[in-house]
């Protein structure tokens, strides 16, 4: 029995032995990743081997100098400046600088940290200065895969591993020491590392089995937009600013998130603008078809025949005609026909209206001066000053309903005045009347002031009745950001935002975030080690429900969906945000997961079988129709509604149709309360109704805040991260505390402390 005992105890560390054998194993090579703001999505990444860093980048360490870290020291001084007690010899080692290793991906900017991860899960953080650029008595960060004992990794045992290179300088033996003094005066004391959470140690901070190499930045990633019109040349707007360029075009470095993208040509109709969303190195395309607009302008004369041309370019049309889609505002017709006096009149055309021109042309031989009438049923038609037979300018203006008597006594001092040309004026002017008579005019109700005798021009001018609406009217802007309601089990956790840590425990609501993709996590305390990051999706003015299991294990399967039936269609997975297009590989979490695919306005269910296992393929077929309804209501009402993580069209109470059978997550969302959400299961061949949901939502205490700056237009950024909102803007619905406020200037960055107040506004003005 004895020797039995003796066996299994033998067999079972001989176990042990070797499962802490494989999990501590030394590492080859290193992945080097570069995260973009928002913790999830990836920048650059590379894989490298020590054999690629030994003969591509500089080596740190001949293999014969010693370099030695500090343990804790119990007893005394336990920063120890004489560096003197409990040192231990780290070996003469080679290894790469971790900045080189940095600049592979990307590198580091001020105010960003890179993270080295172990394969046995251990993690540490540094920032930026101690990176690129160490003091002396700390050095190099190398990432050592050579050990003058062992030689090179795999059999240097603990490789590869961070050491820091330190110089001799502050110790008194002339050693290579960065002890747990040299930290605390190279390191902000954030980066400190105690064991047992008392006493200061450098061996803590010598991370071994080095497996990843993370850099958490803070550049946001950015996609590109192409945008396209028919015809080209119009100007683009992005969110409504001009970006000084024209169609066909490219924007790049777009920052990833929600837009709209609008195009402008003059002489055409103002397209509705298009919202898009801008993702990682992706390229969004836009393209518009433009309407042409303009006013209409109808021509006649006497002769007809005569050719048309507008603005000097020639119509190719020959009057009587109509020139339609003309560019609104002021334009030139002139009208050319051979043997009489061109024509040539300048008209205000405006949008939708129409502008009649009807000109006589007199032989040349006969008169020279310009005898057309024009008329406009929108607008009132100014003719240019006209120069007389004399040479002289002349002023001529028109009141309409003149008396008969005023124009005979006028004609009369005419002939008078005229001596010999008299009468032939008289004949000239009784010949006038009679053919402005036959094609419509009035000749004896206008009271005319002629300041030329020599010169008889009749001008028409009719006033509009036609009310213009009114172009005072405000847009309104849509809000950028919305919130996250963070729960987790058990509460209490420190709540990291998109790797900044926001000082805020769960449960808790985090207002004024950027509409798109983010990543919570939960910091590590003296219970729990730090959570990995978990990829949410902020909507504009909603709040959107996070629950983290912080003690459970998170089974992970990495799985291929394809479909030939649903084909560059979006889905979601488990009826969460973030949207994946058909066929992609995703992260299942657990058993019992499901995908929901949004086609034709219609939401399809699949469940993902346990028997599906991790980097296997999922083929998703076409069983059943989406014909059932659900009825959601909510107290309050008009509350927004998400059906597997898509908004649904329209407030509470509201209808979703088109629902297949399956499992279904449903959430209700409005500003100032707590978000509910559940999961439904629909029978299979339902149709119809499939029931209806009611909720009763919660509210937490809540306040206003108002941004503004002078000049306005400025960046907002809170929890460290730009909301997406700029100067002045109103955060409404923020739960009751006090937040780091920063606007972001052309030279300048702001940082105000704000407290927002229940029920109140808090005004924070730069």
């Amino acid at each position: 029995m004895t020797k039995t005992i003796k066996t299994l105890l033998f067999c079972l560390i001989l176990i042990t032995g070797l499962c802490i054998s494989v999990c501590s194993a030394s590492t080859t090579e290193v992945r080097l990743v570069r995260y973009a703001a928002d913790g999830v999505t990836i920048l650059n990444e590379r894989l490298v081997d020590y054999k690629w860093m030994e003969s591509n980048l500089p080596v740190l360490g001949d293999g014969s100098t010693h370099y030695f870290h500090q343990g804790p020291i119990f007893e005394g001084d336990i920063w120890n400046p004489a560096e003197d007690e409990n040192l231990r010899d780290m070996g003469a080692v080679k290894g790469t600088d971790l900045r080189d290793l940095c600049e592979l991906v990307g590198g580091m900017s001020e105010g960003e940290t890179v993270t080295l991860r172990a394969s046995d899960g251990m993690r540490r953080t540094f920032p930026y200065g101690n990176v690129y650029h160490p003091e002396s008595r700390q050095g190099p960060m190398g990432i050592t895969w050579y050990h003058h004992e062992d030689g090179y990794v795999p059999d240097y045992q603990t490789g590869m591993r961070l050491i820091f290179f330190a110089d001799t300088s502050t110790n008194p033996e002339g050693k290579n020491v960065f002890g747990v003094s040299d930290k605390k005066a190279t390191f902000p004391e954030e980066y400190w590392y105690f064991y047992n959470g008392q006493y200061p140690t450098t061996t803590g901070l010598s991370v071994q089995f080095v497996r990843e190499i993370i850099i958490n930045s803070e550049a946001e990633p950015t996609g590109s937009i192409q945008i396209d019109s028919d015809p080209i040349g119009a100007s683009v707007y992005l969110d409504d600013q001009d970006t000084g360029r024209y169609t066909p075009c490219t924007l790049t470095d777009i920052e990833t998130g929600m837009y709209t993208i609008s195009v402008r040509l003059k002489g055409y109709e103002i397209p509705d603008e298009k919202w898009i969303t801008i993702k990682h190195k992706e390229v969004e395309m836009v393209n518009f078809n433009l309407t042409k607009i303009g006013g209409t302008v109808e021509i006649s004369s006497i002769p007809t025949g005569a050719q048309i041309f507008l603005d000097d370019e020639d119509t190719t049309l020959l009057t009587d005609a109509v020139l339609e889609l003309v560019d609104p505002g002021e334009r030139t017709i002139t009208l050319v026909m051979e043997g009489y006096e061109n024509e040539t009149i300048i008209i205000d055309v405006m949008e939708d209206e129409t502008v009649f021109i009807d000109a006589i042309f007199i032989p040349r031989s006969e008169k020279k001066e310009k005898d057309t009438a024009i008329t406009s049923n929108e607008t009132a038609i100014q003719k240019p000053p006209i120069t007389g037979i004399s040479g002289e300018e002349s002023d001529i203006t028109s009141q309409k309903n003149g008396s008969q008597e005023t124009e005979d006594s006028i004609a009369k001092e005419q002939i008078e005045d005229q001596g010999f040309f008299g009468p032939i004026m008289s004949f000239l002017d009784s010949l006038w009347s009679s053919i402005l008579s036959i094609i419509g005019f009035e000749t004896g109700t206008e009271e005319k002031t002629v300041t030329n005798p020599r010169i008889e021009v009749e001008e028409v001018t009719i006033e509009t009745e036609k009310e213009t609406e009114s172009d005072s009217i405000e847009k309104v802007n849509r809000n950028r950001s919305g919130g996250l309601s963070i729960e987790s089990y058990p509460q209490g956790r420190e709540i990291v935002l998109d790797n900044r840590n926001t000082v805020y425990n769960t449960p808790s609501v985090l207002y004024g975030i950027r509409e798109g993709l983010h990543s919570i996590r939960f910091e590590a305390n003296s219970k729990y080690d730090a959570t990995p990051n978990q990829r949410v999706w902020v909507h504009a003015d909603a709040i959107m429900p996070v629950r983290i299991d912080t003690i459970g294990h998170r089974h992970l399967r990495s799985i291929m969906i394809e479909s030939n039936d649903f084909a560059g269609e979006k889905f979601t997975v488990n009826g969460i945000y973030p949207l994946y297009t058909l066929p992609e590989t995703v992260e299942s979490e657990g058993d019992g997961g499901w995908i929901t695919i949004h086609c034709d306005n219609a939401y399809y269910s699949f469940s993902i079988p346990d028997r599906i296992r991790d980097g296997e393929t999922l083929t998703i077929q076409m069983d059943e129709r989406a014909e059932a309804y659900l009825l959601i209501e909510s107290d309050p009402p008009d509350a927004s509604v998400f059906i597997n993580g898509f908004p649904v069209e329209g407030d509470t109470p509201v209808i979703i149709e088109n629902v297949s059978p399956g499992k279904h997550r449903i959430v209700v969302s409005k500003p100032g309360y707590l978000p509910a959400s559940d999961e439904i299961t629909i029978l299979p061949k339902t149709t119809g109704s499939a029931g209806t949901i009611r909720t009763r939502l919660t509210p937490y205490e809540s306040g206003s805040l108002l941004v503004n700056s002078t000049p306005t237009g400025q960046r907002i950024y809170l929890y460290e991260r730009y909301t997406g909102e700029t100067t002045p803007h109103v955060f409404e619905h923020m739960r009751i505390g006090t937040y780091e406020v920063k606007i972001q200037g052309p030279d300048e960055t702001i940082s105000r402390m704000m407290t927002v107040i229940p029920d109140g506004l808090t005004e924070c003005m730069v």
